[in-house]
């Protein structure tokens, strides 16, 4: 069924809006996040969008959007509907080797080699790889999905093909963007380091997702067919390449009036350069023999076996409810809902020792505690006229195409955003604004605004 058109000058004037549906609920005193989420699903921003919000233990938005009869969604799209939600991946990573960390299995201060023997690096520790710092940009070679399996990982294919790199670091910062690869190493320490000798994605599921249920709703590598519940019964909205032109316009109409045509321009190529330049680090699953060119990403992550294998850093799949429930947990001393991941000792070292510093690959300074959470805070970096960073002190990342996995330690917010469009607004501006939202409706009712 073809989707609904909205032409560039259409939606440049803000007209043409397609038909769409909101579902969900707001809790009274956040409606403004409510209409701000509305008003991106109507004016054509997203195809399908989750969003939620957590403040002091209560889930107080619950909001689902999308394009009725938009091709991506033919099967239907709900609250529990799974997205691939890129980077944000990354925190619920570090939570992982937080949780690790604060068991005993490992410190962040431990040179990786005295888990990993191989890795080619002696002075490299495990918070530098957290933080972008182990001189891995991208691997060398792209991994073929079978190496990236689960059974592949634990049979050490991706350790070997590592074992035999180099180093090799930027001239004038150690920090470099880790896109794909952070995950991959961080799995290789994690599976050695964990006495069951878990991947990153099995520890998930069973430390996580299970004690809030939510074994349905949050996944690093989905369980192939036969496997348990397998691919095929998991609702699960497909990557939309977003519509460049289209949003680029509505974009500087509508989003952020800062935008220059400049920015737009980058923001056009912001999907190709912020994965890589020389692509995605997967081999195509239909054809081995060839890389993946940076064009054909989304295409590449839709395919079952990327959707099953283990990229730690960009294919967990999950709910905004999920990962602003996990966030709540967070942001309320580690422990939500009868549930404690992570003492308040343990998670409070998590948050320590934030070093700012110049990224080579982005090109701006970032900042990124031991955990390798980053603190969102006022002036840090810009990109298109606005601050990527000024999001009022929440901690977490995002995920390339718009996604969001953030919480608020001092005003007790978690917060989700995963849409299935890939949108190319390079500082996250959609969700960026929908946190705002979320942080001044808790300041209202805090009385401080």
């Amino acid at each position: 069924m073809k989707g609904p058109h909205v032409s560039t000058f259409g939606a440049l004037i803000g007209a043409n809006e397609p038909p769409v549906e909101i579902e969900g609920f707001v809790k009274p005193g956040f409606e403004p996040v409510r209409d701000l989420f509305e008003k991106h699903i109507r004016r054509g921003m997203e195809c399908g969008a989750q969003v939620s919000v957590f403040h002091r233990g209560e889930e107080v938005v619950q909001l689902t959007g999308y394009i009725v009869n938009h091709p991506s969604l033919k099967d239907g799209y709900n609250r529990h509907t799974l997205q691939n939600v890129f980077s944000s991946s990354k925190v619920m990573t570090s939570l992982a080797v937080a949780m690790a960390v604060d068991r005993g299995y490992m410190k962040y201060e431990d040179p990786i080699q005295s888990h990993w023997p191989e890795f080619p690096g002696a002075k490299t520790r495990v918070e530098d790889l957290l933080r972008h710092e182990a001189g891995f940009r991208r691997l060398e070679g792209a991994l073929s999905v079978d190496m990236i399996s689960r059974e592949g990982i634990k049979a050490n294919r991706v350790g070997d093909k590592i074992a035999n790199m180099s180093q090799r670091f930027p001239q004038d910062t150690p920090r470099e963007y880790h896109g794909l690869s952070r995950g991959f190493l961080v799995n290789e320490i994690f599976r050695r380091a964990d006495p069951k000798g878990r991947t990153v994605g099995e520890f998930v599921a069973e430390e996580i997702a299970a004690p809030f249920s939510l074994q349905r709703e949050i996944f690093i590598g989905l369980p192939a067919a036969g496997k348990g519940y397998g691919l095929q019964d998991y609702a699960i909205a497909p990557l939309v390449p977003f519509e460049r032109i289209w949003a680029i316009l509505t974009q500087l109409n509508q989003v952020d009036p800062k935008i220059s045509p400049i920015g737009a321009i980058f923001s056009f190529l912001t999907p190709f350069m912020a994965l890589d330049p020389e692509g995605p680090e997967v081999l195509d699953p239909d054809d081995p023999a060839k890389p993946v060119p940076p064009s054909r990403f989304a295409e590449v992550f839709n395919h079952p076996l990327v959707r099953s294998a283990e990229i730690p850093s960009a294919n967990m799949h999950a709910t905004a409810s999920a990962m602003a429930r996990i966030a709540m947990c967070l942001a309320n001393e580690g422990e939500f809902d009868g549930v404690r991941l992570i003492s308040k000792e343990g998670l409070a070292i998590a948050h320590s020792d934030i070093v700012k510093r110049k990224d080579a690959m982005l090109s701006m300074p970032t900042l990124f505690s031991k955990a390798g959470w980053s603190h969102f805070t006022k002036g840090n970096f810009h990109i298109m006229g606005q601050s990527t960073q000024d999001r009022k002190g929440y901690f977490g990342w995002m995920g390339i195409g718009g996604s969001s996995f953030m919480w608020h330690n001092d005003m007790k917010i978690g917060f989700g955003f995963a849409p299935n469009a890939m949108n190319p607004d390079p500082g996250n501006g959609i969700s960026k604004q929908l946190q705002m939202a979320a942080w001044e409706c808790a300041m209202v009712q805090k009385g401080q605004l």
